[in-house]
């Protein structure tokens, strides 16, 4: 599971800052507005009727996070913002499924964004494919039977 959570970290950090993406980001998930405080996103989801089964967890790099469970693409799944250390604003979100397929995964992000910018073949059973846009990104990964998308903001990182 660390191994997964570090690709989908790296791919996203790396392709960032690869293209350079400092612009105001828009690319988003649910309602969560890149940048918001913690406090923000709490009360959202309290609003929104759903159960926080962690709040504030330290991870690697002591940055915060937040993590409930939701219905994605019609599937069940594990969702987790990532805050950054400092000033403890929203710029990642990473979400697992337990039973959705690639393909439903795949169809539904390419109907909001087109097709992939970036995607490779199957290697090692890991399929990648990403959506690279002036505000942010999104990555979907694909390790053998397991299917996690992330999206992330760069922008707020450093801030």
């Amino acid at each position: 599971m660390r191994r997964l959570f570090s690709i989908i970290f790296l791919v996203c950090i790396l392709v960032l800052i690869s293209t350079h993406l400092y612009a105001a980001p828009k690319v988003q998930f649910r309602d969560f507005k890149w940048g918001s405080s913690i406090e923000e996103v709490e009360e959202a989801l309290l609003k929104g009727g759903f159960s926080i089964t962690v709040i504030r967890s330290k991870f690697k790099r002591d940055a915060s996070n937040i993590s409930y469970s939701d219905t994605v693409f019609g599937e069940k799944a594990h969702v987790k913002l990532f805050f950054t250390k400092e000033t403890e604003k929203l710029y990642i979100i990473i979400i697992k499924w337990d039973s959705i397929k690639m393909g439903t995964a795949l169809q539904k992000l390419t109907e909001v964004y087109g097709k992939p910018q970036q995607s490779t073949d199957d290697k090692n059973d890991i399929c990648i494919y990403s959506w690279i846009q002036d505000e942010g990104e999104i990555v979907l990964i694909k390790e053998q039977s397991r299917v996690t998308m992330g999206y992330s903001s760069m922008f707020y990182y450093k801030k």
